[in-house]
C-alpha cells in the first residue's frame, strides 16, 4: 500500500487502474484484429481463375493453385439428376460453349439447353473451354467440361500444396432468382439442401462461405444450419444492402460487394454490424492496393496471378 493513502484510497486506486489497463487491452485487441496480416486476407481466386483459364473449370482451378489464394471461388447449380455442377449459369453460354456435336449455340437458344433438364452425363459432353471468353483474353484453351463440386473440391484438397495457407476455403456462390424456380432450378429450399448434404458428404462445411445474391438462399441455408458460415452478395448501395438485411434474422459472416461500391465508410459500417468486406470482381492491381488501403477483408479476382505481389505488399 502507498504511503499517505487510506484503505478506501488504495483500493479505489487500484480498481481504477485495473479498469484501465482491461480497457487499454480490450482496444489493443480489437485495433489488432481490425488490421490485415497476410494469413486474414481473403485473396479468392475468382471461378477458379477465370482471366486466365476456362471458367468454372477444372484447368481453372487448378491454375489458381499456382498462385497464393486463400481460397477458390465457384458457381453452383442442379442438374436434372440433382447433381451439383459447377456453372455460372443453369444453362449453356453461346459465348463459351459449344454443343456435344460441336456446334455453336445462340444469345436466342441458349436457354433451351438447361442444365436442370439434364443428366450430368449429357452435361458433361458439352465443351466449354474452346471458344474465347468475350470478357477476357484467355491465353491457353482446351476441350473442357463442367465439372461436378465434388470433383472441384476433391482437386484443390489433393493438389493444395505448402505455397498455400494451411486451409483452402471455398466461396460457393449458389444460383438462384425468384424466377427460375422450379423451372431452370430447383426452389430454394430443395437447391440448398442438395448442395449442403453435398458439402457436408465431402467433410469441408468448416472451410466454406456459402455466397447469394438471392436472400431467399442464404436464409435456407441459416435455418438448415445456423453456424454455416454466408455471404451476402450485392451489386447495391450500403444504404439499399442494409435495408436488404434488416429482413434477416443473423448477420452474415461477410458483405460481398460490386468492388466500385466501396469507400471507407461502407467498410467501416460494415465492421460495425460484425462483417467483413470481400468485394468482386477486381481484376487492376492498383485497385486491389486502393481496396486493401480502404479496408477491405479480401478481394475476389479473375486474375490471382496479382495475389504474390500484393501479399508481399500487405
Amino acid at each position: 500500500m502507498e504511503k499517505g493513502l487510506t484503505n478506501l484510497e488504495y483500493f479505489e486506486k487500484l480498481s481504477f487502474q485495473s479498469l484501465l489497463g482491461a480497457w487499454i487491452l480490450f482496444c489493443i485487441v480489437l485495433l489488432g484484429c481490425s488490421q490485415h496480416s497476410n494469413d486474414k486476407i481473403h485473396l479468392v481466386g475468382h471461378r477458379g481463375a477465370a482471366g486466365l483459364m476456362p471458367e468454372n473449370t477444372l484447368p481453372a482451378v487448378q491454375k489458381a493453385l499456382e498462385y497464393n489464394v486463400t481460397a477458390i471461388e465457384f458457381d453452383v447449380v442442379i442438374t436434372g439428376d440433382q447433381k451439383v455442377v459447377v456453372s455460372h449459369e443453369p444453362w449453356f453460354r453461346h459465348d463459351i460453349c459449344l454443343t456435344p456435336e460441336g456446334d455453336t449455340l445462340t444469345e436466342k437458344t441458349q436457354m433451351e439447353h438447361s442444365i436442370y433438364t439434364m443428366s450430368y452425363d449429357q452435361i458433361k459432353r458439352y465443351d466449354c473451354g474452346r471458344l474465347q471468353h468475350p470478357d477476357l483474353t484467355i491465353p491457353e484453351d482446351s476441350i473442357v467440361s463442367k465439372p461436378l463440386m465434388s470433383d472441384v473440391i476433391k482437386t484443390v484438397e489433393t493438389n493444395a500444396n505448402t505455397n498455400h495457407e494451411a486451409t483452402i476455403e471455398y466461396f460457393v456462390e449458389v444460383k438462384s432468382r425468384p424466377g427460375w424456380d422450379d423451372t431452370l432450378q430447383p426452389a430454394p429450399e430443395k437447391t440448398a439442401r442438395y448442395i449442403y448434404d453435398e458439402l457436408k458428404k465431402l467433410g469441408v462445411l468448416n472451410k466454406v462461405y456459402l455466397m447469394a445474391f438471392d436472400e431467399r438462399m442464404l436464409k435456407v441455408f441459416h435455418s438448415i444450419d445456423p453456424g454455416v458460415s454466408l455471404v451476402y452478395l450485392t451489386g447495391s448501395s450500403w444504404d439499399e444492402s442494409s435495408k436488404e438485411m434488416k429482413k434477416f434474422n443473423f448477420t452474415p459472416e461477410i458483405y460481398a460487394p460490386n468492388h466500385s461500391r466501396v469507400d471507407s465508410v461502407m467498410v467501416r459500417k460494415a465492421h460495425e454490424k460484425g462483417m467483413e468486406v470481400v468485394p468482386w470482381t477486381v481484376n487492376d492491381y492498383a485497385k486491389m492496393v486502393g481496396l486493401l488501403e480502404e479496408g477491405v477483408d479480401g478481394i475476389i479476382s479473375d486474375y490471382p496471378n496479382y495475389f504474390e505481389k500484393l501479399k508481399k505488399e500487405m
